[in-house]
């Protein structure tokens, strides 16, 4: 698409020391390990239901970002002049995967406004609705000034991810009422099923060179099998409440939730990076395979925890209700 790139030259022309710093760390607040210290909160210590659903929302955000920048296959401003070097401001270890990223819309700037957005719609609260503004803002103004994106990117972003959110707040009761009437093994053929249906229609538009590393919607589709799959499991078997405990409780649960997730992450990618190779169908499988174990552990394995070393209460003979 003809975005406009003279408002990127005018806004790299204005840059300073201080706004890149600040405008690099609210770019890595609107990246996943941000999302994930939020989620982890919110699951381990305030309310679990409503960290399983945001973390669903954010992955099928980012998974269906994905799509939409497969199919519009925009690139990222300077690319195609090959002058992104002179003209991003991002780190080291970005520039190499950035470059190799479509552009249009913005993965930042739709997730963000998906996620505080429905936070705001759900908890209802003026502070909240206050941060969600600040916060979407200022991740999506990030990516422009740092050279990443176009402006009509994150307007586009914007527009998609409040949609999302809406759709989210309508939707999300009744779907997780139909979701948990299905037996299990119906639960995982469905996931499976969405995962490698986006997988191969992903792979065939072209999201990635056989000689690449595994596309990146496969780790989000993997976590979104593991967590989808484990939190039905949870509700059903266990149920703990959140919100009962104390600070030091609630806190050695998060801790407890992302090492569980942190663990299977490392232990498997050393196993991958030993025994398989990463751009075959074997490395693809694995990588699916490696969030999936990941997801499922930080949001089943980690609640047993919680009760077998007293940070949560036993469950309660109605293990279905909400916290």
């Amino acid at each position: 698409m003809p975005w406009n790139t003279d408002i990127m030259v005018g806004i790299a022309e204005h840059r300073t020391d201080w706004l890149t710093v600040f405008f690099n760390v609210w770019s890595d607040v609107g990246d996943v390990p941000g999302y994930i210290l939020i989620i982890t909160f919110i699951y381990g210590a305030r309310n679990r239901d409503l960290g399983v659903r945001l973390a669903v929302l954010l992955l099928l955000s980012i998974c269906v970002n994905h799509i939409l920048k497969t199919v519009i296959m925009n690139p990222r401003p300077f690319a195609a002049d090959g002058t992104w070097q002179a003209m991003w401001v991002v780190s080291a270890g970005h520039v190499e995967s950035l470059v190799l990223e479509y552009s249009t819309p913005s993965g930042h700037a739709m997730t963000a406004a998906a996620f505080y957005a429905y936070l705001a719609l759900v908890l209802r609260r003026r502070w909240m609705t206050i941060l969600a503004l600040c916060a979407t803002t200022l991740i999506g103004l990030s990516r422009p000034y740092l050279g990443v994106h176009y402006v009509e990117d994150i307007v586009l972003g914007w527009l998609l991810g409040s949609l999302t959110a809406w759709i989210a707040y309508r939707k999300g009761d009744s779907v997780a009422q139909a979701w948990q009437k299905l037996v299990w093994p119906a639960q995982l053929s469905l996931l499976m099923a969405f995962s490698t249906g986006l997988w191969l229609f992903t792979y065939t538009m072209g999201g990635t060179a056989p000689d690449k590393p595994p596309l990146s919607i496969i780790g989000n589709l993997g976590f979104l099998t593991g967590v989808a799959l484990a939190a039905s499991f949870e509700r059903r078997w266990l149920g703990y409440h959140a919100a009962e405990g104390s600070t030091l409780r609630k806190t050695m649960r998060c801790v407890l939730t992302i090492g569980c997730v942190a663990l299977p992450l490392v232990l498997l990618g050393l196993l991958a990076d030993e025994f398989v190779e990463r751009a075959s169908l074997a490395g693809h499988i694995f990588k699916y395979i490696r969030y999936a174990v990941a997801g499922f552990s930080g949001l089943l394995l980690a609640p047993v925890l919680f009760i077998r070393l007293g940070l949560a209460a036993p469950p309660k003979p109605a293990a279905t209700i909400s916290s």
